[in-house]
């Protein structure tokens, strides 16, 4: 059996939760959404790395690419990534660059 959807009635149900959460957003700030951002985020606990260079998406300076552990997103909305030499680096804005397939090593 084929399920209809009324793209109309979704299209506003989420005009309005968007609304109410980002009414919250600007009265109680980020720390009010923390929790449910670091629940969406699939790359926790993976080598990645940030290109945080101020250049257009995509295009990259290899010295403004840090390297290291995605460890998840801080009360002010700021990505920490743990470096190999253990030490926690708080990224403001830029981009996750995928790692390429011969940076990954396979035991």
């Amino acid at each position: 059996e084929e399920k209809l959807f009324n793209v109309d009635s979704i299209r506003d149900n989420l005009a309005v939760q968007f609304y109410n959460d980002l009414k919250v957003f600007c009265t109680e700030g980020f720390s009010s959404i923390q929790t449910t951002v670091s629940n969406m985020q699939i790359l926790v606990g993976q080598e990645i790395n940030f290109n945080h260079d101020d250049r257009k998406e995509g295009q990259s300076d290899a010295s403004k690419i840090s390297r290291g552990t995605f460890t998840g997103i801080d009360k002010d909305g700021r990505l920490l990534l743990k470096l190999k030499d253990g030490r926690t680096q708080t990224m403001i804005s830029g981009e996750i660059v995928p790692l390429q397939q011969k940076d990954v090593s396979i035991s």
